[in-house]
């Protein structure tokens, strides 16, 4: 049984603002005739600008955790979900990968260490598949990898992640697998939205 180590999972989006300047015209004359029409038309298009944002505000004041669904992949992801394949494998020394204890899902994205988490009748074995895989998120720092030796430093087979993907349950609520458990091809998201979107939410 691997051990596992906790990371920070904490992430930091960094944006800019837009400064918008705005330039003077010293002359008179036509040139002071010109620059109050185009003052004039730059508070016309933010009226505008106004009336519009007020009449679409719930478009306008909607973020990332809401946002449509736009590929293939995620809009299979709401309405039925994906199904993934289960690698329950674990390195040993430098080349060779054996079974583990069966694999179980979990009630939040979290390593879970006692029967209070893990979800009822869910036990899955290498080549197992996982249907009705519904989003993504992230959750605790997991590997397969056995953190008290080196021994398996250069196994091919070490992963190690945290992002784990939710698997809609019979019941509507979402269960969680860290996708260090799943085939090798299937461990980048699968374009799946994030599960904490409001079409996920329960």
């Amino acid at each position: 049984m691997p051990s596992y180590k906790f990371g920070d999972n904490s992430h930091v989006e960094a944006g800019g603002d837009v400064n918008i300047g705005s330039g003077g015209d010293g002359g008179g004359g036509f040139s002071g005739w010109l620059a109050l029409v185009s003052a004039a038309v730059v508070a016309g298009l933010i009226v505008a600008f106004l009336v519009a944002a007020i009449s679409g505000g719930d478009d306008h004041q909607r973020g990332p955790a809401t946002a449509a669904v736009s590929d293939s992949t995620s809009a299979a992801a709401v309405s039925g979900g994906i199904t993934v394949t289960v690698d329950n494998r674990i390195p040993i020394g430098r080349s060779r990968m054996s079974e583990d204890k069966p694999l179980r899902l979990f009630t939040t994205a979290a390593i879970c260490r006692d029967e209070t988490c893990v979800v009822p009748g869910t036990s899955y074995n290498s080549g197992d598949r996982i249907s009705h895989t519904v989003c993504q998120t992230r959750g605790d720092w997991v590997t397969n990898q056995n953190m008290n030796t080196h021994a398996d430093d250069a196994n091919s087979g070490v992963a190690s992640s945290s992002l784990w993907y939710g698997v809609r349950q019979s019941n509507g609520h979402l269960a969680f697998v860290s996708v260090v458990w799943l085939a090798r091809g299937q461990r980048d998201g699968r374009s799946l939205p994030d599960c904490r979107t409001q079409a996920f939410q329960r």
